[in-house]
């Protein structure tokens, strides 16, 4: 069973929520960070996608043609990491077509997926679905099928299924949930950090053994404990922010050794054939 595995090419600044423009110490980690996540990826002989913000673009297309020459897939992940559901039908479709734009200048291959930042495509901005469809995506991997208190559509499919738009068919890719402690979780970024190894293996193993694939994901910044405190950061931000970031890459190493992933390039067709039409 092949799983899948994508990464939110995004700066620690981006997950923190810092404001753009803001006087803050913004130093840059992603393309340290992305590195190692390569050279783990080479060492297994796995391919990812990764989901890229169009600001982490801009300054270092070299890193993006790297990632693009290595085998892996280059998608959007929008521009600077704003909320879907704050941004107009206009702001999400400029942000859409530069991002799809840029990566596909860079790298010279199509870009056909994207990832709303924070999972962000909610009921309040399923528009965006009919966007991305008329921008030329193929597939969406923004929606949550658990209740956060930033994002999420419960009781949505687990498994990847196709949603009719205005301007055609787009493949929904959602992030594999899993139930802890009676409410919801997903597998990667900061419950892989929270969580034992062996709770989120045996969850994979569990989906792979009923025939299942799990779509994982990470950031770049949960590879090494450069996180700098925002003043303006909530406390439980800048907690989740930096909890057991030590533990990243060997949790990561271990999962990419036992079990199979891909980028979802690789069983983008089977994954199109399989998917059934789901009304949202």
């Amino acid at each position: 069973m092949k799983n899948i595995f994508t990464i939110d090419c995004e700066e620690w600044f981006h997950g923190a929520g810092v404001p753009i423009g803001a006087r803050v110490p913004l130093r840059r980690s992603v393309e340290h960070n992305t590195n190692i996540l390569l050279e783990l990826l080479a060492t297994h002989n796995t391919t990812a996608t990764f989901f890229t913000l169009a600001d982490v673009a801009e300054e270092f297309p070299n890193l993006i043609k790297l990632i693009s020459n290595a085998g892996h897939e280059v998608a959007s992940h929008g521009y600077q990491h704003n909320f879907v559901y704050r941004l107009t039908p206009q702001e999400f479709t400029h942000t859409v077509q530069y991002s799809k734009q840029l990566l596909q200048d860079i790298t010279g291959k199509p870009v056909v997926g994207y990832r709303a930042p924070y999972f962000s495509i909610t009921k309040q901005s399923l528009w965006a679905l009919d966007i991305l469809a008329e921008c030329g995506y193929t597939y969406d991997a923004s929606i949550a099928p658990i209740c956060n208190h930033r994002y999420g559509i419960p009781n949505t499919p687990h498994a990847p299924y196709v949603v009719q738009t205005k301007h055609g068919t787009l493949l929904e890719l959602p992030i594999t949930p899993h139930k802890v402690l009676g409410g919801s979780a997903l597998h990667g970024g900061f419950y892989l950090r929270m969580f034992p190894l062996g709770f989120t293996s045996s969850s994979i193993k569990a989906l792979n053994n009923q025939g299942k694939r799990c779509i994982f994901y990470i950031h770049p910044w949960e590879l090494t404990n450069y996180t700098p405190d925002a003043p303006y950061s909530s406390q439980f931000l800048r907690w989740r922010m930096h909890h057991n970031i030590a533990s990243t890459h060997r949790k990561l190493n271990a999962l990419l050794q036992t079990f199979s992933f891909c980028s979802v390039r690789c069983t983008l067709q089977e994954l199109q054939q399989t998917a059934e039409m789901v009304q949202l």
